[in-house]
């Protein structure tokens, strides 16, 4: 595991090109092919894939800024850039054989995916077979497969399961007419009866929990991204302002205050997300993961640092006056896309707050 400065770099550079072609983006409500082409290129969607395949097995924090970075240009191309690495880590430990399956003619394929256990599993002759309805598998357009969680009975109770599905064995269903996040093209996936090899399924015990922590943290780069270029882009717009608001020093401090207040909760959330990274690096390097005090309070630390973003873009946006509403704005769109980001269910802080909280207070009664 390392943290590659030259991926980091790379995603710096392309983020320019994203910002470029962010409004086509969210137009076409998926990431542009070309775009799509240029991040693989660059290996950022490879990043946490098993050296085997052509990986770079770096360091979760190493992944985080890079999705970051990109997510500055565009955060839907950031945010789709996390979900197609993250299952490439998550893929790492189904067996040999189903990451042949996927890997073996083109190791750079994507996979997109619908974790929740929202469909139903059995077994057949040849392996598996699913139906049911998921939601919000961002990236779809784009993969060749697809993650899907299910509830298979093998004769003890339902148990969830997590498979690597052919995304042609699925049907994609275009319901991404969204307001945030707009070119995640995030849609739904239907099965009926679909089949999927034997070897390419594995128990929620032994694919998902281990990396609670992980999939909970990783989601919030895309989001501390698209925080940090609002702030950016409100000094940007609040420079051009200076000179018309010398004789409006009451509204000048106000923007001011505002905007410190705004940098202040973005870069606490980056310091938490890192220190969160590098736990969990850690852990790694050590041949396991963090155990379940540390996952919980993780999970506490992302879902806070999630609503701080969400709390300074609307800072920022509420003092932007009413030029801030048009398309060509940059600051809308950040907005936007940051507030839907921070609205998915694995960051909400209240859940993960009293979790934590819970978990905490038995501890301490109980002398841990």
């Amino acid at each position: 595991m390392k943290y590659d400065l030259t991926k980091i770099d790379a995603a710096r550079l392309l983020s320019k090109t994203l910002a470029a072609a962010a409004t086509e983006t969210e137009q076409a409500r998926q990431v542009l092919p070309a775009i799509r082409d240029q991040i693989i290129a660059a290996g950022l969607t490879r990043l946490l894939q098993p050296v085997k395949y052509g990986g770079g097995e770096a360091t979760i924090r190493c992944f985080i800024d890079a999705c970051a970075e990109l997510a500055k240009g565009c955060v839907s191309s950031g945010w789709c850039n996390f979900v197609w690495g993250g299952h490439n880590f998550v893929l790492g430990d189904f067996p040999d054989q189903c990451q042949q399956r996927i890997w073996g003619d083109d190791p750079t394929v994507l996979v997109s995916a619908s974790i929740d256990p929202a469909g139903t599993a059995r077994r057949v002759e040849q392996g598996f077979e699913l139906t049911g309805h998921w939601r919000f598998a961002s990236g779809c357009d784009h993969a060749a497969w697809l993650l899907l969680g299910a509830m298979l009975d093998e004769g003890n109770g339902p148990e969830p399961w997590l498979f690597a599905v052919p995304k042609s064995h699925c049907e994609i269903v275009d319901t991404w007419q969204v307001v945030g996040l707009r070119g995640t093209g995030s849609k739904d996936v239907k099965a009926f009866g679909s089949t999927t090899y034997a070897d390419c399924a594995m128990p929620f015990s032994k694919s998902v929990a281990p990396h609670g922590a992980l999939a909970v943290l990783i989601i919030v780069g895309p989001v501390l991204g698209g925080a940090e270029a609002a702030v950016t882009r409100f000094e940007e717009r609040l420079t051009t302002r200076v000179t018309a608001m010398r004789n409006k020093q009451k509204d000048q401090s106000i923007a001011l205050l505002r905007l410190a207040e705004a940098s202040t909760d973005v870069r606490t959330a980056r310091l938490m997300v890192e220190a969160a990274a590098d736990e969990i690096d850690y852990a790694h390097a050590n041949g396991g993961g963090p155990d379940g005090a540390t996952t919980l309070r993780i999970m506490r630390d992302t879902a806070w640092a999630a609503q701080a973003c969400r709390r300074a873009v609307d800072t920022l946006f509420s003092v932007s006056g009413g030029s801030a509403l048009h398309d060509s704005e940059p600051l809308q769109r950040f907005w936007r896309d940051v507030n839907a980001g921070s609205n998915h269910a694995r960051l909400n802080w209240e859940d993960f707050a009293e979790i934590w909280a819970a978990n905490r207070v038995s501890a301490i009664a109980d002398g841990r």
